[in-house]
């Protein structure tokens, strides 16, 4: 994509008392990291985008089919066995285990989701959630309003621990992405990234796979559990 023009705003950080050939190195700097910063968000709104166009177009399908059997009661869209397993006992065990001792509430499903291409490639490197086809509230107040707001670098992200398919506990980081549509209305999803590349590597993930992803506390931290559900 075409980059924009940096602004005031972009290098007033930059120290002054650098020379002139150190200042425009660090404006070169600072130019390639906004370039990847916003070529990331790009990608990210357009992923997004792309889970949603194909959630509607399997609502559409199904919205036919209701048509030549009138008496079948309309679902809403969702993937994989219905209604969603319930968390495998050896997740249960290693939230336990996780905890130590600590307090720690009961597991919620977030999402039950097909992995698309672009939640497996490895430039995105991130698991999209769109917010409409979330289960339930997962955050609280402060982190929902926390995850709206922009630093400097960029948009607001959370690092939080994640239960792998393998049982292996790692960190990764969770965003939030607000695209504006052309007729005005705002797409919202969140995404899982920083160490997702690695995560879908280690387990296997590939394309058409059912995942689920499931939230829960330890002494009020946030963590979330990844489940793979066997196919259909």
């Amino acid at each position: 994509m075409a980059f924009r023009k940096l602004t005031i705003e972009d290098v007033e950080d930059i120290d002054p008392t650098l020379n002139f050939f150190e200042k425009l190195a660090a404006c070169s700097h600072r130019a390639k990291d906004i370039e990847v910063r916003e070529t990331e968000e790009t990608e990210t709104k357009r992923a997004v985008s792309d889970e949603e166009a194909a959630s509607s177009e399997a609502e559409a399908r199904k919205k036919s089919n209701n048509k030549t059997t009138p008496k079948a009661k309309k679902q809403p869209v969702k993937y994989g066995p219905q209604p969603p397993p319930a968390l495998p006992e050896e997740f249960k065990d290693k939230i336990r285990n996780v905890a130590g001792g600590r307090n720690y509430s009961e597991a919620k499903l977030v999402i039950q989701k097909l992995l698309y291409a672009t939640d497996l490639n490895k430039t995105h490197n991130r698991l999209t959630i769109p917010i409409k086809q979330i289960s339930g509230g997962f955050l609280n107040v402060e982190e929902e309003k926390f995850l709206q707001g922009r630093d400097e670098k960029g948009k607001n992200s959370k690092k939080v621990n994640i239960i792998e398919p393998s049982l292996e506990v790692v960190d990764v980081k969770l965003a939030r992405w607000d695209m504006e549509k052309v007729d005005g209305k705002t797409s919202s999803s969140y995404a899982l990234n920083g160490t997702w590349s690695q995560i879908k590597e280690r387990n296997e993930l590939t394309l058409g796979m059912v995942v689920q992803l499931w939230a829960f506390r330890i002494e009020g931290e946030l963590y979330f559990a990844l489940v793979t559900l066997p196919p259909a």
